[in-house]
C-alpha cells in the first residue's frame, strides 16, 4: 500500500529492496513500541490514580464552588467593597 502511494511520485526503486527495508523497519518500530508498553501503563495507572485520589478527597464542608464563593463573600470576617469617594 505504501508502495503504491509512494512510488508513482519518485523513481521506481528496487521492489524487493524496498519491501525488505519498509519490513524491517516497521518491525524495528512494533518491537519498540512494544517494549515501552508496560511503562506506559504503569504511568497511566498512576495517573488513574491520582485523579481518583483527588475527587475521593473532600474539599470541606462545601462543595459546590458558587456556594463557597457565597460563604466566602458573606462571612464577618471578609473585607468589606471599598467605595469611592
Amino acid at each position: 500500500m505504501l508502495a503504491w502511494e509512494r512510488w508513482p511520485k519518485t523513481a521506481c526503486p528496487q521492489p524487493a529492496g524496498w519491501i525488505i527495508t519498509t519490513a524491517r523497519n516497521r518491525a524495528i518500530d512494533r518491537l519498540r513500541r512494544e517494549s515501552s508498553r508496560p511503562e506506559r501503563h504503569r504511568q497511566a495507572e498512576w495517573l488513574l490514580a491520582q485523579r481518583r485520589e483527588q475527587t475521593a478527597k473532600p474539599e470541606g464542608p462545601v462543595r459546590d464552588d458558587r456556594l463557597r464563593l457565597i460563604f466566602t463573600c458573606c462571612h464577618p470576617r471578609s473585607p468589606s467593597p471599598r467605595r469611592s469617594p
